[in-house]
């Protein structure tokens, strides 16, 4: 089978699902290729349909750019309302598999030193009436990366799981210890 790799087995290339496609998936059938042959990708060369546990392998293998994590947490939700109920757990893996570079990180375009941030260890996305200008602690989305997603789309339903709002309590426990109270802000 043609693939967007080169040729693959039929068992080891994959079809192509909601746009699934756009991240990073190996030996993924071209959408034109599948719409000119469909009985031949799915009858005879017998290839599977993407899945959830193939994106999760893929982000495994790769760390997406700051911009192919904006993207990806955009499509999510529509892909989560379009196909079946995705489970918890595939859900859960999903976001503990996915890693970024932040473009400030970079370097010029040397991401080799640039550092990879886990997905994983971000818990909690700021309100909109939290002033910009107050430091937040590590474990809530940047600033920058909330405003590109948009609040609405991290208050998803199939975010529920992966973000919260900032509580409040979490907030001042940090703020309290931050070296701006304790040495005045400057």
């Amino acid at each position: 089978v043609l693939t967007v790799d080169g040729v693959a087995r039929g068992i080891d290339s994959r079809l192509t699902q909601n746009g699934m496609e756009a991240f990073g998936i190996p030996h993924t059938v071209r959408r034109i290729m599948l719409e000119n042959a469909r009985e031949y990708h799915t009858v005879i060369a017998n290839c599977p349909t993407m899945n959830m546990d193939d994106l999760i392998k893929a982000m495994k293998e790769n760390v997406l750019s700051e911009e192919m994590l904006i993207r990806l947490l955009k499509w999510y939700p529509k892909y989560a309302r379009l196909s079946n109920p995705i489970r918890r757990d595939k859900s859960l893996q999903l976001k503990e598999a996915i890693r970024y570079r932040k473009e400030s990180d970079s370097n010029g375009g040397q991401s080799n030193d640039a550092e990879v941030h886990p997905l994983d260890s971000l818990f909690y996305f700021a309100p909109v009436r939290m002033n910009k200008k107050l430091p937040l602690p590590e474990t809530v989305f940047p600033q920058s990366l909330a405003g590109s997603i948009g609040l609405r789309t991290l208050e998803d339903k199939h975010f529920s799981d992966w973000f919260q709002p900032l509580p409040f309590d979490i907030w001042t426990g940090f703020i309290s210890e931050h070296p701006g109270m304790k040495n005045g802000y400057e």
